[in-house]
């Protein structure tokens, strides 16, 4: 039982604790997108993204095909709704060779301002490294459209769903 800090970067502070006492280590970046106040810890720590790189994967896909730099076959596209709905590791694999494997860390990184974001050093996806804060800076950019991905960004700030709403872009 712990009596809850009087301000937020305090709670911050026990969350790590508490979980420190437990062995684990956290990263935490927070945005309040209505006040646009950001409070971290940690969250300049570099850490492996797993399975977030999926939206890297799906964002520069679609956003290279929108634009007409390669062609997204059908085959292609339908592998994106099931690698972010369920977390599809084959579709991932398959989607990550596709677009070219680490490049699409740099590109999406380089669109979306993410500084500390970069490709693993044995090129495999659930091994790219980021922060907390370049994390909560890609979803914000993400669900507001400035990625590029605008029509997406009105549809997804509206549902608050980013993951669902690149999937029913994959399904077109």
């Amino acid at each position: 039982d712990m009596t809850p800090a009087p301000d937020p970067q305090s709670r911050l502070q026990q969350a790590v604790d508490g979980a420190a006492k437990r062995g684990a280590v956290v990263s935490i970046g927070y945005l309040d997108r209505q006040t646009d106040t950001y409070r971290g810890i940690g969250d300049d720590d570099p850490v492996e993204t797993a399975s977030v790189v999926k939206l890297f994967v799906a964002d520069d896909l679609l956003i290279r095909a929108s634009r007409g730099e390669i062609d997204l076959p059908d085959d292609v596209r339908e592998r994106i709704a099931p690698m972010l709905s369920s977390s599809d590791d084959d579709a991932a694999q398959v989607l990550w060779d596709f677009a070219g494997g680490s490049d699409l860390v740099g590109r999406v990184a380089a669109r979306y301002g993410l500084g500390s974001t970069t490709p693993s050093d044995d090129g495999i996806w659930w091994n790219t490294r980021t922060t907390a804060r370049d994390l909560v800076s890609y979803y914000d950019a993400l669900l507001d459209g400035r990625g590029g991905l605008a029509a997406l960004g009105r549809r997804c700030s509206a549902s608050g769903r980013g993951a669902g709403c690149l999937a029913a872009l994959g399904r077109r």
